[in-house]
């Protein structure tokens, strides 16, 4: 498959470099124009053991691209977005860099595509992302929730070999395609409804 992913922070980055292990073609999407130059030129930005070998070896099967303009999501089937969430003083999510991501990256939807968050958001974020590209785009789209488990200084063994993988969705059937992305990792998915499961957050809040 084609994939873009947003974000070419400590998860993006290895998100999208073990997806390009498994032969998708991957191009990581970042605004910083100085970590784009050092990715593109070889160059890690984050120390994890092993990280720079794969960047290198996915690079020269030229299956593993950079790039700092959302145009690139055009040709994409599955879109991941690893944009930052940092806490707010009051323990609040802030959730603007990610709100402009998905509006920005929506414009440039083209066919239907698998919308795959691994940024950390509070109850509720979903359908709000699924709002936020309704509002910018009239393209077909599906939102699928697969949170990431990763452990900095191991970043690569637990993507590579996790433990489990969990993914919620309110399309069973793109529940089931990302989770086929994912099974030459793991036979142990877990699929949810994640409409449900905030319901449930927060009735019990």
């Amino acid at each position: 498959m084609e994939m873009a992913v947003i974000g070419a922070g400590h998860a993006g980055l290895v998100t999208g470099i073990c997806f390009a292990r498994l032969g998708h073609r991957v191009v990581c999407i970042d605004r910083d124009d100085e970590k784009i130059s050092e990715l593109s030129a070889g160059r890690l930005t984050i120390y994890e053991e092993g990280l720079c070998e794969l960047l290198r070896q996915q690079a020269s099967e030229h299956r593993l691209f950079f790039a700092n303009s959302m145009t690139a999501v055009t040709s994409a089937d599955v879109v991941i977005l690893a944009v930052g969430t940092p806490q707010l003083p009051r323990g609040d999510s802030d959730l603007s860099d990610l709100e402009a991501a998905v509006r920005s990256f929506s414009i440039y939807l083209s066919g239907y595509t698998y919308v795959m968050t691994k940024s950390t958001v509070p109850v509720g974020t979903h359908a709000r992302i699924e709002q936020w590209i309704a509002e910018t785009t009239t393209e077909p789209f599906d939102v699928v929730a697969v949170p990431e488990f990763m452990r900095q200084g191991s970043v690569v063994r637990d993507m590579m070999k996790p433990e489990r993988i969990v993914i919620g969705a309110s399309n069973p059937n793109a529940a089931e395609v990302v989770a086929g992305l994912h099974r030459p990792l793991t036979e142990q998915v877990v699929l949810t409804d994640w409409r449900a499961a905030e319901k449930t957050k927060q009735e019990s809040n």
